[in-house]
């Protein structure tokens, strides 16, 4: 199952975010972690048949879901990998939530006391 988070801001009500989402063809919610609302982009078995559903899945989850996706495994026997795949698409840490800021070229000089060792 591919998901992607959508923050509820303060200034509405997620009944007001659903139903923005519906209008938009989203209409399941996986899960609500606080003011985040978990939704459910597709659900699929992973074949070689589908991969190029679960590609656009991940694609149209990215966009709406502003660069996060969230990929639900279920396996079939106990497994030691995580049931729930966290991705990002820019610098972030998407397990710890942390932002990194873009890499500049005084962090790799020697003459930057950014950079210096």
């Amino acid at each position: 199952m591919v998901t992607f988070p959508v923050a509820v801001p303060a200034n509405f009500t997620a009944a007001e975010v659903m139903a923005l989402l519906t209008q938009q063809g989203y209409d399941r919610v996986h899960d609500r972690d606080g003011a985040t609302l978990h939704v459910i982009q597709d659900r699929l078995q992973l074949t070689e048949d589908n991969r190029g559903r679960l590609t656009e899945a991940l694609e149209a989850a990215m966009k709406v879901g502003h660069g996060r996706v969230d990929v639900h495994v279920q396996w079939e026997q106990p497994h030691p990998l995580p049931e729930t795949w966290r991705f990002s698409a820019d610098l972030h840490c998407p397990r710890c939530d942390i932002h990194y800021r873009d890499a500049s070229p005084n962090l790799f000089s020697f003459n930057s006391p950014v950079g210096a060792c």
